[in-house]
């Protein structure tokens, strides 16, 4: 930070006070020398972000900012939606890319390919960049074969370092496939009092948009604490939770 005088010459001698939205200061405060100067420095934290810091002297103020970027790919996790399929059917392979402090990492190149293939499947497209959430997608289509109890696994790795993995897609013509799923509260809001509660309701529809029986729903929260954070939906395609 460099103070001037209304003159616009470097003032010595100044408070000059700082702050910062992420990171931390070595130094919040100090006195400015005789080039009007005061350093100190910025230590990155784990959040990726916008540093922005700014500084007070005299009432006056001014900020600066600092990228926190991502760092090189440390985990890579594949999905499949849906997981299970019928032979011939297609599944969205999403590989999401994070950092050692699990920041998604933005802008890497992915390549997709089947390592285990016991249905006869293939990828549309062999490889695809993540996005700001450090996802990459493509497409896999099933083979004629019911995969049993060897399901067919995609597996991804990243361009710039080689981390990779691995994700499961079964393939069988008697199962329920997924096609969709719907998520709804009871209330609009509740009082954030640690006993207040309200439903979290999930229906689980299958390709045709039939209700789905029997499958797992997963909840996550964000805030607040969940019921139960798994079931199996019930004969309307329902599984229910509180919040």
């Amino acid at each position: 930070a460099t103070v001037f005088d209304v003159n616009g010459v470097p003032a010595p001698g100044i408070t000059a006070n700082l702050t910062t939205t992420l990171g931390t200061l070595g130094a919040a405060s100090g006195t400015t020398d005789a080039n009007g100067i005061f350093e100190t420095t910025l230590t990155a934290g784990t959040t990726v972000g916008t540093a922005l810091i700014t500084v007070e002297a005299s009432g006056f103020s001014n900020t600066v900012s600092v990228p926190l970027t991502p760092g090189a790919p440390n985990a890579v996790a594949v999905t499949a939606a849906p997981a299970t399929v019928h032979p011939g059917g297609t599944s969205t392979i999403t590989a999401k890319v994070t950092d050692a402090n699990t920041n998604y990492v933005v802008g890497e190149t992915v390549n997709f390919e089947i390592t285990t293939n016991t249905s006869g499947a293939n990828l549309v497209t062999l490889s695809g960049v993540t996005n700001v959430n450090g996802e990459a997608s493509v497409t896999y289509t099933a083979g004629g074969t019911n995969t049993a109890g060897t399901p067919d696994v995609v597996t991804a790795t990243t361009a710039s370092n080689g981390v990779t993995g691995s994700g499961n897609v079964v393939v069988d013509s008697t199962s329920t496939v997924v096609g969709s799923v719907t998520l709804i509260a009871g209330d609009a809001s509740i009082v954030a009092d640690g006993t207040s509660h309200t439903t979290i309701r999930a229906t689980v529809f299958d390709v045709n948009g039939v209700p789905a029986p029997g499958i797992t729903a997963n909840l996550t929260t964000t805030l607040g604490t969940l019921g139960a954070a798994s079931g199996t939906t019930d004969a309307n395609g329902i599984f229910e939770t509180t919040l």
